[in-house]
């Protein structure tokens, strides 16, 4: 942000200055920053039939959250309580939209009850649309992201909700407590559902034409808010979402959809959980990194989640909180490289002849067998992976993908060796690719619920990549019919027997699948599932593996997952080289689908 500075030059100086300015680079804007931080620990009781919502910490989580923000160089705005109306949440967020533009950084905390109405423009699947509870009414969560799609393209925002999320009829229903009692030790910002019809009923007309008038604002450019963030993220669940989402938003939130976030003494379980892993700035690794150590040392009943909406690939590679959005995660192409050296992986299941080498650079012949073409959709089988690749993803990205994905597992099969530890597997797994150039959002594995009586797991894997392909047809398409053609294929085609050897071991199972892409933005992604499968009895062609389903239990992550190129590039010789006497057992290309 440019500043003000004296200027006490003599004439001469002055006239040097102004001979020479127009020979000299303008120096670009690092970006400027703003914050919004809203703290209730109360609510007007005439709004919300005679309910006052009495909170003790989230006053000072907001002045908490303005302290990160002005040492990080932002202008902050507070509205507490009394000031936190809708009127005034409003105007400073059009007001920032207004003011920031590409490269700038905006951070929007909230800390108070969360709410809901009943949603009138059918774009919530459980029939109810969320809420901030600010004093004098409450902010649905349709108008709060049509004010953040007002923001203009490039601008990067981060919002905090210390709040509760209600569910979608996919997720467990929360359990509600007494209005004002205590939950395991602690006050649930949650307003109760008695309160919340009450409210409704008495401003009826005020919540319809406010979700009506966000939908009018939005025609044309709205959809459905599951659909457009399930494959961005492991829970479909934020608000209004826009297809053109011009400004990067990192959404962590302080709660699963069907749980409770807790008020504390000090400050909310939530912020209380994010001050410490932040320690005054000392915490070192980006946006996902953050999220994952907040989470960690959360209680099991509160776990923080995390969305994003628009293209915020490269927003989360940075360090949380930099208005100088150059700044980002610690992970470069000299440290992959030496992760990469020292990664520890097992022998080669066949022993690797001599081979000529070109100079500096790996065998060429390990890869010759994988006939990429970036002019087609290709898929490979990696190990215990499916991976296919949309047209346009180049050949050298593809060829990195693969190899990094082979890397991963074979790291992680060397750190845990025990087959029927699936999650600590995966764990070591999402370390390697998140130190060779891959940004993962998230590590949350949840239990998929079969509806029926027989568990199939072809149809539980598409049943997955419905929901959370749901706004990408081309991936969704994908995967169907690269799992029809395998159904139909030899058993012991190649690409079975490497997937089948590499994907299941007695009564356990793990194996990914993933499409890989390039945004408008020219950012490559992943759009990744991950399974774990436990069952009572030995596991048979893992795809197609059928059983009752109370005699087994999958588990899955589905993320977007994008891709640091610059990294990736430059440790993708490294690994192609450290893989040399492994790629012919482990990888297999299939036929094109």
């Amino acid at each position: 942000m440019a500043t003000a500075t004296k200027r006490k030059t003599s004439a001469r100086a002055k006239a040097t200055t102004k001979r020479t300015s127009t020979k000299r680079p303008v120096k670009p804007s690092r970006g400027k920053g703003l914050s919004v931080h809203i703290g209730l620990n109360a609510v007007d009781p005439k709004h919300y039939a005679g309910w006052s919502g009495e909170l003790f910490a989230c006053e000072q989580d907001a002045k908490d959250m303005r302290t990160i923000a002005v040492s990080k160089g932002m202008v902050p705005t507070i509205l507490l309580t009394r000031d936190a109306t809708r009127k005034r949440v409003l105007d400073s967020l059009r007001a920032a939209a207004k003011k920031l533009q590409a490269g700038d950084f905006f951070l929007l905390t909230y800390s108070g009850h969360g709410g809901q109405v009943p949603d009138v423009d059918d774009d919530e699947p459980d029939g109810r649309d969320e809420t901030w509870c600010l004093y004098d009414a409450q902010l649905i969560d349709d108008e709060l992201y049509l004010e953040l799609s007002r923001f203009a393209k490039g601008v990067r925002i981060l919002m905090l909700s210390d709040s509760c999320h209600s569910g979608t009829v996919s997720r467990a229903p929360l359990v509600e407590a007494a209005a004002g009692a205590a939950v395991d030790g602690g006050r649930p910002k949650w307003m109760p559902r008695v309160i919340a019809d009450k409210t409704y009923e008495a401003h009826k007309r005020f919540y319809d034409d406010a979700q009506r008038a966000a939908a009018r604002a939005g025609r044309g450019k709205l959809v459905d808010p599951d659909a457009a963030l399930a494959q961005v993220s492991v829970s479909d669940r934020v608000g209004v979402a826009v297809k053109s989402f011009a400004p990067a938003v990192i959404l962590i939130s302080g709660c699963q959809d069907n749980q409770t976030s807790m008020d504390g003494n000090r400050n909310g379980a939530f912020t209380e959980r994010l001050l410490a892993v932040w320690n005054h700035g000392k915490f070192n690794g980006n946006y996902a990194r953050f999220h994952a150590t907040i989470k960690a040392g959360m209680r099991p009943t509160q776990t923080p989640n995390l969305f994003t909406l628009g293209s915020a690939g490269a927003f989360l590679t940075q360090l949380p909180f930099q208005v100088d959005g150059s700044r980002v995660q610690r992970v470069s192409v000299a440290s992959a490289r030496e992760y990469v050296k020292k990664a520890s992986i097992p022998a080669p299941r066949t022993p690797a002849r001599p081979a000529a080498r070109t100079r500096g650079g790996p065998d060429e012949a390990t890869t010759a067998a994988l006939a990429l073409d970036a002019a087609k959709t290709q898929t490979a089988v990696v190990g215990s992976e499916i991976m296919s690749f949309v047209t346009g993803v180049t050949t050298e990205r593809r060829e990195a993908i693969i190899n990094s994905s082979l890397l991963a597992q074979l790291a992680a099969a060397k750190k845990v060796p025990d087959a029927t530890k699936i999650f600590e597997w995966y764990n070591a797994y999402f370390d390697v690719l998140m130190n060779v150039g891959w940004v993962v959002q998230d590590r949350s594995f949840a239990e998929y619920k079969e509806k029926g009586t027989n568990f199939q797991t072809h149809e539980a894997i598409l049943a997955v990549a419905s929901v959370v392909f749901g706004a990408a047809p081309t991936a969704l398409a994908i995967v169907t019919s690269t799992l029809n053609a395998l159904k139909s294929m030899d058993q012991s085609s190649p690409w079975i027997t490497i997937f089948d050897r590499e994907s299941h071991k007695a009564r356990t199972a793990r194996f990914q699948i993933g499409v890989a892409e390039q945004d408008a933005d020219g950012q490559f992604f992943v759009n990744l599932l991950a399974f774990g499968l436990e069952a009572q009895s030995d596991v048979t062609q893992i795809l197609f593996f059928k059983v009752k389903k109370e005699k087994a239990k999958l588990r899955h992550y589905s993320g977007k997952v994008t891709i640091n190129g610059t990294v990736l590039d430059g440790v993708s010789g490294d690994i192609k080289a450290k893989l040399v006497a492994h790629a012919k057992d482990f990888v297999s290309q299939l036929p094109d689908v």
